[in-house]
Order: structure tokens, then C-alpha cells, then sequence
């Protein structure tokens, strides 16, 4: 969203989402399990706090990254499942 061409649009937002969503609903995921949040990579806006959104993006008003991550349910393990451990190099 901070690319110089965008200059935090919702037009180029909108753009993306529409993109976005029918890849996503393709694979797999449901609508209402997709959180769609504008961030910047390069400051870090709308990553931790919404102080800055009201001048840099005033069309959003939702929460910021770390608020969606600190609702979102805990999935329950099971302590008797396998042993489930990644491979990061073979």
C-alpha cells in the first residue's frame, strides 16, 4: 500500500481484493475466514497500532494486523495425535 504508485488508494485496494478473493475461495479458504488489513511493509503502519491510518488511510477504519492475530480462536491440540514435526531441509 505504500508503493508510490499506490499512495494508499482504495481503489487499488478494492482492485486487489477482487483479484484476491475468487484464487483464495478456489484453494480452499472461506470468505469469512479471510481478514483483509492495508499494512505498509516498509514503516510498519496499521502493523501494530492505528494511531498513524486516520491521515495515511482515512477509508479504513478497522483494526490493525496485531489486534485480528490477538482475536483469533487457539485451534485445540491433541495431546494422544502422532507426532507431527516439519521437515526445513532434506
Amino acid at each position: 500500500m505504500d508503493d508510490p504508485s499506490v499512495k494508499w488508494d482504495q481503489g487499488r485496494w478494492n482492485e486487489i481484493r477482487e483479484g484476491l478473493i475468487p484464487f483464495l475461495l478456489k484453494t480452499g479458504y472461506k470468505e469469512n475466514d479471510i481478514y483483509w488489513v492495508p499494512i505498509s511493509g516498509l514503516t510498519g503502519a496499521n502493523l501494530v497500532n492505528r494511531d498513524d491510518m486516520k491521515t495515511t488511510c482515512p477509508w479504513y477504519d478497522g483494526p490493525c494486523f496485531l489486534e485480528i492475530l490477538d482475536k483469533m480462536p487457539i485451534e485445540k491440540r491433541d495431546p494422544t495425535g502422532p507426532l507431527r514435526s516439519p521437515i526445513s531441509d532434506k
